[in-house]
């Protein structure tokens, strides 16, 4: 009898620790259907985004500096932005920028969601 109650306290204990994964998942999901939500047509957040990309397809080819919304930026852009070097986009879609990275003799190539890029600049 006393080895029924230690394997009800171990089933237990198993289901809660399961619970605390299924509740992370969960929020992870609907963090992610929130930005989602963003991206619905007629959404300002959509209407910013198309309009941002039609500005990004303008400068394909040409040199660029790009501002971004978070304070996470990847360390190669970082890299371009402090060592003056060259950010040339090469191509744009819906979702994503293209861009060739050039700074200290190093080459790369990265693709940036469109939706961190604050801002756009032309250098000539």
């Amino acid at each position: 009898m006393e080895y029924v109650s230690y394997a009800m306290a171990i089933f237990g204990f198993i289901a809660f620790c399961s619970m605390g994964s299924l509740t992370s998942r969960i929020r992870k999901l609907e963090k992610q259907m929130g930005s989602l939500q963003g991206s619905i047509q007629g959404s300002p957040v959509h209407e910013e985004k198309m309009s941002l990309m039609k500005v990004m397809k303008g400068y394909i080819g040409k040199n660029v500096e790009l501002e971004f919304r978070g304070e996470d930026c990847d360390s190669d852009l970082i890299n371009v932005t402090m060592r003056k070097g060259s950010c040339i986009v090469e191509d744009v879609d819906k979702d994503w920028v293209k861009v060739h990275l050039t700074y200290d003799k190093t080459d790369k190539v990265k693709l940036i969601r469109l939706q961190e890029i604050s801002s756009v600049k032309g250098i000539n």
